[in-house]
C-alpha cells in the first residue's frame, strides 16, 4: 500500500500512511518500505510533527545533542511552540525510543493542552501523562483506545504505524484514497548484520515486518536462512538448502527451496562455481508458489 510493500492492506494504519505520503510527511525508511513496526526515535517524531504542521519557522532551539540537519528546524519548532522542554535543559535526546506516553503528552500540547474525562487505564501512573491520555481517549474520533480496555501501555515504544495512526486521528481522520500498490520491501546489498555463523555478504529481503537473511557459509555445505525483525541479530530457521554435489557446474541451479512469507512466496537458490570454488544464492519473489 502507498508504495510500500510491508503495509498491508485493511491495518489499522493502512489510511494513516497513505495520508502521510499524500501530505509529504513520510517517505518511508527506504524506496519500498515504511517499516510499521520499527520504534520512532524523538528525533523523527519531531520531524514528521513539524512536517505534519506545515514546516513552520522558529529560532534555534538550545539543545547541544542535536546533531541531524533535518531534526534542526522540527526541534527549534517544537521548543519555540512550549511542545518540549528536552530531556535536559541542553538535552533533547533525538536518538532515544519515543514512548507512547511521551508521544500523547506531545500531541496534547501541540492541540493546546484541552481538559477532558478522565481516562479508563490502570497503567497510567505519571502525573504529566494523565491529562495527555485522557484527552487522546475522548477525542472524537478517539486517538486512542489504549492497547486494551483498561490498559494504555505508556511506557512502550511507539512505532512507526502506531505514530502514523496517532497523527492521522489527531487530524480528525482524512479522507484517502489507498493506492493499492506496493513493491516488494527489500533490504539489498551487503549489509553488516550480526548474524551467527560464518556468512559472507548477506543478502537481505524484507517482507512486511521480518528480516530474511539468505547467505552461504565458508565450508560450501549448506545456506542456513535467517529470520529477524532488525538487521541486528536473527534466529536461525534450518538449512534451506542441501549439500552441493562436487560435480556442480558453473551456474547450475541446484534444489530450490520457496518459502511462504505472508501473502508472498520467496524463492532461494544456490549455484556452486566449482572453478572459484564459490557458492552464490539469489532469490525471486512471487505471488504464487
Amino acid at each position: 500500500v502507498a508504495g510500500f510493500g510491508d503495509v498491508p492492506a485493511g491495518g489499522y494504519y493502512t489510511e494513516a500512511v497513505q495520508w502521510m505520503v499524500d501530505n509529504e510527511i513520510t517517505t518511508g525508511t527506504s524506496a519500498h518500505c515504511f517499516s510499521p513496526n520499527d520504534p520512532v526515535s524523538r528525533g523523527q517524531a519531531a520531524a514528521f510533527m513539524w512536517r505534519m504542521e506545515g514546516e513552520q519557522d522558529a529560532p534555534p532551539h538550545p539543545f547541544s545533542d542535536v546533531a541531524r540537519e533535518y531534526q534542526q528546524e522540527p526541534v527549534s519548532w517544537m521548543y519555540d511552540q512550549g511542545i518540549t522542554t528536552g530531556t535536559t535543559e541542553t538535552a533533547f535526546s533525538p536518538e532515544h525510543s519515543l514512548t507512547r506516553g511521551q508521544l500523547a503528552a506531545l500531541l496534547w500540547r501541540l492541540a493546546g493542552e484541552p481538559d477532558a474525562p478522565p481516562h479508563p487505564f490502570n497503567d497510567v501512573v505519571r502525573s504529566y501523562q494523565q491529562e495527555p491520555v485522557s484527552w487522546m481517549a475522548a477525542a472524537e474520533p478517539p486517538i486512542t483506545n489504549g492497547t486494551s480496555a483498561i490498559t494504555f501501555s505508556p511506557d512502550e515504544f511507539v512505532t512507526r504505524g502506531q505514530l502514523a495512526a496517532f497523527f492521522w486521528r489527531y487530524k480528525g481522520e482524512p479522507v484517502v484514497s489507498v493506492d493499492p500498490v506496493g513493491a516488494p520491501c527489500r533490504i539489498a546489498g551487503d549489509g553488516t548484520p550480526s548474524f551467527p555463523g560464518d556468512f559472507a555478504d548477506p543478502s537481505l529481503l524484507r517482507v512486511r515486518n521480518s528480516i530474511y537473511a539468505y547467505a552461504t557459509n565458508a565450508w560450501f555445505v549448506n545456506v542456513p536462512t535467517l529470520v529477524a525483525r532488525t538487521n541486528g541479530t536473527g534466529r536461525e530457521l534450518g538449512d534451506s538448502l542441501p549439500t552441493l554435489p562436487e560435480w556442480s557446474e558453473p551456474g547450475f541451479v541446484w534444489a530450490p527451496s520457496v518459502t511462504a512469507v505472508v501473502d508472498i512466496y520467496v524463492m532461494h537458490y544456490t549455484t556452486r562455481h566449482s572453478a572459484s570454488g564459490r557458492q552464490c544464492i539469489s532469490v525471486a519473489v512471487s505471488d504464487s508458489p
